[in-house]
């Protein structure tokens, strides 16, 4: 439960389920992590598995030995499993417990799996124990389909925003100062931890082609923790003569006050399920630039709430900011367009909606419900009424 886009949602999601009438326990097999803070006052009930640091084959076992009997002694009617050791652990305690209702949740693309073939086998192996499969994107979803899974047990719930906290009162020009910034500063955020495949290189060197014209001063906000690029992220910078441009802000607690305070939302991965940093810089009324992996395309609809651009090309990336940051009514008008479509479509409520109608069609037999089936054509071409603003083909 460190901060991560998984952890977020569990964080979110856990409390409102309870709130619903479920009984939640939430089983790490880690038992440290700073989302579980998040927790303290909830409903849901906790409890630890492995501790941390160990190797991937000793957390799996203990992982599972220790699950057992948290089944045995709560019979619990579904077991939910997110992220891949979870799934592996958990779906066998589930089986020997016979665990009634068992889903998976794929929360990102399938690259992970090359590392570690065995595990991948193993997983393929799992899937026809589960009564859903569940992504967070059709990309997602079309993998674990690709992999064997039953596309009438695959499902489709997207990631959901706490839109409260992008309601409540907020002084920008103070937020501004407080990071030692202009009022009228031309700001940029990246809400993604510093990992290699966040593309933050990719973002860096793209500033680099276009520091020349974009409206002085300009300043990027890299917020996120540390996943161990920091050190090359920064020496990078200092060469592409950007250093005195960028603030590394590290793992904040005032993510929607850093995002109200900026003017354009950044996402450079190289891969992802479903990211809660787009939508969340969307629900802050921020027009996006995102890179066109995974689900980002279906949060972001290119020329209408943002632009999407090829992963791993600086150049393009670059170009798409600078169309934004030199067109004040441009962006302003996209930016509406995306808070639009993050409280349409996006709300953390439509989230726990989905959910509920889940586990209620599974525990009554019915299977996946249709409506949780292959939204993202939908998604992809559902406007808000308005035409989409000279899309180019960045």
């Amino acid at each position: 439960m460190e901060v991560g886009g998984t952890e977020r949602h569990l964080a979110q999601i856990a409390p409102g389920l309870a709130k619903r009438g479920f009984d939640v326990t939430l089983y790490c097999l880690a038992k440290d992590g700073a989302q579980l803070g998040e927790l303290a006052g909830t409903d849901v009930k906790l409890a630890g598995g492995a501790l941390s640091g160990l190797g991937t084959a000793v957390t799996l076992v203990t992982g599972a030995l220790g699950l057992i009997p948290e089944m045995l002694l709560g019979r619990p009617d579904i077991a939910h499993f997110f992220l891949p050791h979870a799934f592996l652990a958990g779906s066998i305690a589930a089986a020997l417990t016979q665990v009634p209702v068992r889903i998976m949740s794929r929360r990102c693309q399938n690259h992970y799996q090359a590392k570690h073939p065995r595990l991948a086998r193993l997983e393929h192996a799992l899937h026809g124990s589960m009564a859903a499969m569940l992504g967070n994107s059709q990309s997602v979803v079309d993998e674990l389909v690709g992999e064997g899974a039953s596309p009438e047990r695959a499902g489709l719930i997207y990631n959901g925003v706490n839109l409260a906290a992008f309601a409540t009162p907020f002084d920008r020009v103070g937020v501004r100062a407080s990071l030692g910034l202009q009022p009228d500063a031309t700001v940029i955020a990246t809400l993604a931890n510093l990992l290699p495949y966040k593309g933050h290189g990719d973002l860096l060197s793209g500033l680099a082609t276009i520091q020349d014209r974009l409206p002085k001063p300009w300043h990027l906000l890299a917020i996120g923790r540390d996943g161990g690029a920091s050190g090359e992220l920064q020496v990078q910078a200092k060469q592409l003569g950007l250093e005195r441009n960028i603030l590394w802000l590290g793992q904040r607690r005032d993510v929607a006050d850093l995002l109200r305070a900026s003017d354009i939302g950044v996402l450079a991965s190289h891969q992802e399920g479903f990211s809660n940093a787009v939508i969340e810089s969307m629900a802050a009324g921020l027009p996006m630039v995102v890179t066109n992996v995974g689900g980002n395309a279906e949060a972001v609809q290119h020329g209408l709430t943002g632009w999407v651009v090829p992963a791993r090309n600086p150049e393009r990336l670059g170009e798409a900011i600078a169309r934004l940051a030199t067109d004040g009514p441009l962006a302003q008008a996209i930016g509406a367009r995306a808070r639009q479509r993050a409280q349409t479509h996006f709300s953390l409520t439509a989230c726990l909606d989905s959910y509920e109608q889940l586990y209620r069609s599974l525990l009554a037999g019915q299977g996946v419900p249709h409506a949780l089936r292959g939204r993202a054509a939908e998604f992809r071409t559902a406007g808000t009424g308005a035409t989409a603003i000279d899309a180019p083909a960045f």
